[in-house]
């Protein structure tokens, strides 16, 4: 059998006992996301105490918190109300550093690390923001589309993807109506009566098939004019591939 390690990441024992099994082992893990794995054990290496914003119970925040070497080394917080407790939780206040979920909104996570700074001058963070550039900049497009006019924004995404209900939170924020939708077979027309302008986007895994079946529904229930809405040019992101 091959076993296969999800994107968003995996913990340091599961790992372990997936490779113990000596099955063939595929891991499809982020970059980004390994690049907040690694910043967690350099922060430990040099015994920093974690606040990790993260969603409790979502498989990237597990995965991270695994990597905690010792109770109390990585701290999960899910927002900014629960700051008020992590002063008595850190071992040091000299010695605090800063991590966020990759697919938390840069901006709520640039909220939490300036009141961490105001709590911990001397705190700790990457040089650049850990957010998905594709969450990033899909939560652009969202605001920039109620800009030009979307009075109802449709996200389409899996119940279960954190990203894509930010995307829905993002729009309802910016002032639109959020519709989340996990195919094509849950849109209804009733519910655009009297909507002129539709924004439609999607999560960072969604299949480009079930992204274009929706577009396609809205062709064919009488939408006449479509308009792409870029918010950052993403040609030049490459990864390189890993052999397996």
């Amino acid at each position: 059998a091959t076993i296969l390690l999800g994107a968003h990441g995996t913990a340091p024992n599961v790992r372990k006992s997936a490779e113990n099994l000596g099955q063939r082992l595929i891991d499809t893990v982020c970059p980004l996301v390994t690049k907040t794995h690694t910043e967690a054990v350099r922060f430990q290496n040099e015994d920093h105490t974690i606040i990790y914003f993260g969603k409790k119970g979502h498989q990237e925040a597990e995965a991270l918190l695994g990597e905690s070497r010792r109770d109390g080394d990585i701290i999960l917080v899910e927002k900014l109300e629960d700051l008020g407790e992590v002063g008595k939780k850190v071992k040091d206040p000299k010695k605090v550093a800063f991590l966020s979920q990759t697919t938390h909104p840069a901006s709520k996570a640039e909220e939490i690390k300036q009141a961490l700074l105001k709590q911990f001058p001397d705190l700790r963070y990457p040089s650049r923001t850990d957010t998905c550039y594709a969450t990033e900049n899909r939560q652009l497009a969202v605001k920039e589309m109620v800009r030009k006019g979307a009075q109802t924004v449709v996200v389409v995404g899996s119940p279960t993807s954190s990203n894509s209900h930010e995307l829905k939170n993002v729009a309802i924020e910016a002032g639109a109506k959020g519709i989340f939708v996990d195919s094509v077979n849950e849109l209804e027309a009733g519910q655009f009566a009297g909507i002129e302008i539709v924004g439609i986007t999607s999560g960072a895994s969604v299949l480009e098939k079930t992204f274009f079946e929706v577009l396609e529904w809205f062709r064919k229930n009488g939408s006449t004019t479509f308009a792409p809405v870029v918010a950052a040019d993403e040609s030049k992101v490459i990864f390189s591939p890993v052999k397996m």
